[in-house]
């Protein structure tokens, strides 16, 4: 699935009957395309470490609190491919492509790969343990924030966005969010249920989603 998608991202960037058809295949979408693949190849093999242990990757990856979300993240996913159309073809809001925003995209990309991969190898360590204590994850990037792979993917979409210069990819992103705002819903209400007064003192001092910032507009604890 992941393959055949990114065949007709690259497929959509081509442009018919042009002296150069693979011109909207440049160091931006194509940076897109080999960073998100480096990115799934990563994710797929640390997915794989679960396993052999399926109670513990059930609760890695919430399906009993959210069932729903992995098929709302891959029509996401086949809907992205209307901005690699938008970038190459219809050009809906030329002022969005810019060389120095794009270039940002690309950079704020690799820092979030960056991230992300910091947060998996944390997991990878402390996340088995940690539920075997019957405790909540709150070292390494969780001081920073209660749910870092979901800041790590809120940031993918924004650079999505920036990278394709496409409103399309905005309106998406918006979506994403809110998506990802209802799972981190549905979560926190399982750990404030489970953890008790550990995860709500937990929570009080570290923010959602942003560093520094408390959302607590966003997000309001559930008793």
């Amino acid at each position: 699935m992941v393959l055949c998608c990114g065949a007709i991202a690259l497929a959509c960037l081509r442009v018919p009957g042009s002296p150069h058809p693979w011109s909207r295949v440049d160091p931006f979408s194509a940076g897109y395309l080999v960073l998100s693949a480096t990115l799934i190849a990563e994710q797929s093999l640390f997915a794989a470490r679960f396993r052999p242990a399926p109670e513990i990757r059930r609760l890695f990856y919430a399906l009993d609190i959210d069932a729903g979300f992995d098929r709302w993240t891959m029509g996401l996913g086949v809907a992205e491919l209307a901005a690699f159309l938008d970038y190459a073809h219809w050009h809906l809001v030329p002022a969005l492509d810019n060389t120095a925003i794009k270039t940002c995209g690309l950079v704020l990309y690799l820092l979030t790969m960056a991230w992300l991969l910091v947060v998996d190898r944390f997991l990878y360590r402390n996340f088995a343990p940690a539920q075997q204590g019957n405790r909540p994850m709150t070292g390494g990037p969780y001081r920073l924030v209660r749910h870092p792979r979901y800041t790590g993917l809120i940031l993918t979409r924004i650079c999505f966005a920036l990278l394709l210069a496409s409103p399309i990819a905005w309106c998406l992103c918006a979506v994403w969010i809110a998506l990802i705002e209802r799972r981190i819903h549905r979560e926190e209400r399982y750990l404030r249920a489970r953890f008790g007064s550990v995860y709500e003192s937990y929570a009080a001092r570290t923010p959602q989603v942003i560093p520094l910032i408390r959302l607590r507009w966003a997000m309001p604890a559930e008793r």
